[in-house]
């Protein structure tokens, strides 16, 4: 089933997995792949009754807790999902990914100083979790503290064994921009649609700063680049009706 996963054929891998369910194989592994993959598909309802017959089973296992409550935190069930993850981090207090997401749900929450408590310590588990250190940024970001924030992704720009770095670019734009410098955020999201020509999220955001400063010819335009490239993001459409009222 891995493998189909691997290979791309969903449908396989889940006709195996119920297979193996049917047949009465419950291991912690089986239940939790079949969740994860029930979560991608957006089957929350199966991945939860999955989720919930591994926890019964296997009570001391930590990854079933946190994919359970990152559901519910999807579904705006706050309280069991904070529950959860802190009942994980009572299993296991050094398993940084509990806190991370624990972070996320603070920081739904509108609780930024219990998130950013979160992930620090998520980091100091984990310092060289490029995740966690992009999620402080942004927490930093939301509470406009922008020069520790841009400190952060200064840093992670310079970071060679990150590969792919294009939502740190988009961030780092974001803070530009926040910060008043609307050439550098320019500058930088130019850059990253040369680098990444297929990231619709680079459109969106350089068609919206072009819109902030009142060039509306250029947001117009970018923002129909953006849909030619990726027509899954309904904020261009939304951006770009927007942009032609205002024209």
């Amino acid at each position: 089933a891995k493998r189909c996963l691997i290979a791309g054929d969903i449908s396989q891998a889940e006709k195996i997995y119920s297979q193996l369910i049917n047949n009465g194989f419950n291991s912690y592994d089986l239940l939790f792949s079949y969740a994860l993959l029930s979560r991608n598909c957006s089957n929350f309802k199966f991945a939860k009754e999955l989720l919930i017959q591994s926890i019964s089973r296997y009570p001391t296992q930590v990854d079933h807790y946190i994919l359970l409550a990152e559901i519910l935190r999807l579904e705006r069930d706050y309280s069991r999902a904070q529950e959860l993850l802190l009942t994980a981090c009572k299993i296991n207090p050094r398993n940084s990914n509990s806190l991370y997401n624990l972070s996320l749900l603070y920081r739904d929450l509108n609780n930024i100083k219990e998130a950013l408590s979160s992930v620090n310590k998520a980091i100091k588990l984990m310092p060289n979790n490029y995740i966690y250190k992009l999620l402080k940024a942004d927490l930093l970001k939301d509470i406009n503290n922008l020069k520790e924030s841009e400190l952060i992704l200064m840093e992670l720009c310079s970071d060679k064994k990150i590969n792919d770095k294009k939502d740190i670019f988009l961030m780092l734009s974001m803070v530009k921009s926040l910060n008043s410098n609307f050439q550098e955020s320019e500058k930088i999201l130019l850059e990253v649609i040369e680098s990444y020509p297929k990231f619709g999220q680079a459109y969106l955001n350089l068609s919206g700063l072009y819109f902030e400063n009142k060039q509306l010819i250029k947001a117009k335009r970018i923002a129909l680049e953006g849909i030619n490239i990726d027509p899954n993001i309904p904020e261009i459409f939304m951006n770009l009706g927007v942009i032609c009222r205002n024209l």
